[in-house]
């Protein structure tokens, strides 16, 4: 038999997952933006090395920039804190800071029921659920571009080498 105690601790796994989830895709993005900025960087170095420049490497360096621009935008859309979480919370932070004091959540918390603990819980593994769907969404579409933009970095970075 299911008892209260054991739903609770379930969902206080499957909510620790989700946040795991969620710092995963954060990390991931970490690197992609590190690796964007240093193609970036090489890029521009590359380009003021070489005051003389083909069509074909303005062409490429073009390219490879937007395109590297384009996933720091899906990085910065994976980063974007979410903020809205489920109504009257004992668990979401956001409106944990709403009480005025310490005194009132201690008070609520108190009260709660395992009941109503089970039911805040698992709406907020909801919500992190659909947080980790959108940022992993994202870091998905900056790994791509990040990709994408690698081959045209290095025909441009090949470009200017004579």
């Amino acid at each position: 038999m299911v008892t209260e105690t054991s739903r609770l601790s379930t969902a206080q796994w499957v909510l620790e997952r989700q946040l795991a989830w969620i710092t995963l895709a954060d990390a991931k993005v970490g690197a992609v933006v590190t690796i964007n900025l240093a193609m970036l960087g090489g890029l521009g170095a590359a380009f003021a090395a070489n005051p003389v420049r083909s069509q074909w490497s303005m062409l490429l360096s073009t390219i490879a920039a937007v395109l590297l621009v384009a996933s720091l935008v899906c990085a910065a859309c994976t980063i974007k804190p979410r903020l809205d979480g489920p109504p009257q919370s004992l668990l979401f932070f956001g409106r944990v800071a709403e009480y005025t004091n310490s005194f009132d959540y201690v008070l609520r918390f108190k009260e709660a029921t395992p009941d109503g603990l089970l039911e805040d819980w698992t709406q907020q593994i909801h919500r992190n659920a659909q947080i980790a769907f959108k940022k992993h969404h994202w870091a998905l579409k900056a790994m791509m571009w990040s990709f994408i933009a690698a081959v045209f970095w290095v025909l441009a970075i090949g470009s200017f080498v004579k």
